[in-house]
């Protein structure tokens, strides 16, 4: 009773070749839908006056002519079918408990609920960004017995200056630094350079570079030039080739990761090692360097970045120009040069 048209199929198999033989095909047997459910008391009367049980949900849902959620499963009074895909997402979680007479829940909704906001990327700095001369100057060299590496002799060079220009991102060192390192019995320069050295072993973390892209304001035991309180990062292409402006943003994340580094470095020398506070292309061959005064330096930046973070970075910005009036008069003047 189930076939809609053709010759009638007798059981018994020859007969059933010899229908596909002649070249007439059994027709598609009619799919019967599944039972529906009972229909709700409230759905009883649209049922009965002749619009069927789907025009009876969409009566009571209010879904109009859509009957499934954006995800595919079967909105609220939809007809339920077993080709209809089962949905196990969180924002699928409204399905769940939704009864017939809920008006409330009429319509599903699709929220993950209330979030947070997320925090913002990068995060504020203080950072400046500016041009940058970097000048070069040798002074000399020494002889040395490669036996024993034993100096002997030292001839004192007149070369003139190697200079180029450059971009440069740098921040200022606040005074708490300096205090810091005092109350232990350190020297603050050796910390500026060892936390400017942990700089540039993890920028390759955050930037697209190599370890010699970067350079920092390296410092010399024998050098008696003012210098600024500051951790630099120059790109030491001449003209530049984006670094430095891309790492202005992020000093934030490059002060914590290298506070990280440092922290958690096993090495026992107070002069650090290659993996935390030495570079492998520092020009005064890693002197003027102590580990633990580094870290009070990366600590006394990164608290002061948290401060002064909402400023933004930029060109002169204002969170810098207050850090430099807040320093030694000169180094509001003293430019992003590096020697």
């Amino acid at each position: 009773k189930h076939w809609s048209e053709g010759p009638r199929q007798d059981t018994s198999h020859g007969q059933q070749q010899g229908v596909q033989a002649a070249g007439v095909h059994a027709p598609a047997p009619v799919v019967i839908d599944p039972p529906s459910p009972p229909l709700p008391d409230d759905m009883e009367e649209g049922h009965r006056e002749g619009g069927g049980a789907q025009d009876g949900a969409r009566q009571w849902s209010g879904a109009g002519p859509s009957t499934s959620s954006a995800c595919g499963v079967p909105a609220s009074g939809a007809p339920a079918s077993d080709a209809a895909p089962h949905c196990h997402a969180a924002c699928c979680l409204s399905h769940a408990h939704h009864q017939p007479g809920d008006q409330e829940h009429q319509q599903p909704t699709h929220q993950l609920g209330h979030q947070a906001p997320a925090a913002p990327w990068p995060p504020p700095t203080s950072a400046c960004y500016e041009a940058a001369a970097v000048t070069t100057r040798y002074l000399g060299f020494y002889r040395v017995w490669q036996a024993s590496g034993r100096v002997f002799d030292s001839v004192d060079l007149w070369l003139p200056d190697v200079t180029y220009d450059t971009q440069a991102s740098y921040i200022r060192v606040p005074l708490s630094a300096r205090a810091a390192c005092a109350a232990r019995g350190l020297s603050f320069r050796e910390g500026a350079h060892a936390a400017s050295h942990a700089l540039l072993n993890v920028a390759p973390l955050y930037l697209v570079c190599g370890a010699r892209d970067l350079g920092t304001d390296c410092d010399n035991p024998y050098d008696t030039r003012y210098r600024p309180e500051r951790l630099l990062l120059y790109d030491k292409h001449p003209g530049g080739i984006g670094l430095a402006g891309q790492a202005a943003p992020l000093f934030t994340p490059l002060l914590q990761a290298a506070l990280d580094l440092v922290a958690a470095c096993p090495c026992a020398s107070d002069k650090g090692c290659p993996l935390c506070v030495q570079h492998v292309d520092c020009r005064n061959y890693n002197t003027v360097l102590s580990k633990e005064a580094g870290l009070l330096v990366l600590h006394a930046c990164l608290d002061q970045e948290l401060r002064l973070g909402g400023a933004g970075y930029g060109a002169r910005s204002e969170a810098c120009a207050a850090a430099a009036a807040a320093d030694v008069p000169e180094a509001a003047h003293g430019g992003a040069a590096a020697a």
